[in-house]
């Protein structure tokens, strides 16, 4: 499968990604009080990260893995709409509020 080139960081679909995870964080998740762990979506490449700066909040692991597919999904399908782009290297790393690294998943 092809995927977003991040090296060559048009990525406005990385800024596209992250504006897309905010409107539906503050969609689906409005009682911050009923979830209690936020969780950072950061893409990486051989070029260094592009941060989440908002993170989500989430009830678990669980949680946390379906929304790094649903993100690497996403990626997937902008970069079908880019002929020759594709993510040599990169991977959605998942941070925790402590800043640990929690889960990783590669891109390509």
């Amino acid at each position: 499968m092809k995927v977003a080139k991040l090296s060559a960081r048009p990525w406005t679909t990385a800024a596209d990604y992250l504006a897309v995870l905010s409107s539906a964080r503050a969609k689906r998740y409005a009682r911050p009080d009923s979830l209690p762990t936020r969780y950072f979506f950061h893409l990486r490449d051989s070029e260094g990260l592009v941060p989440d700066e908002d993170g989500m909040v989430l009830r678990g692991m669980d949680e946390v893995r379906r929304e790094a597919i649903r993100g690497a999904r996403w990626i997937a399908a902008a970069a079908a709409e880019s002929p020759g782009q594709h993510c040599a290297n990169g991977r959605i790393e998942v941070q925790d509020e402590a800043g640990n690294i929690v889960y990783e998943l590669p891109l390509d």
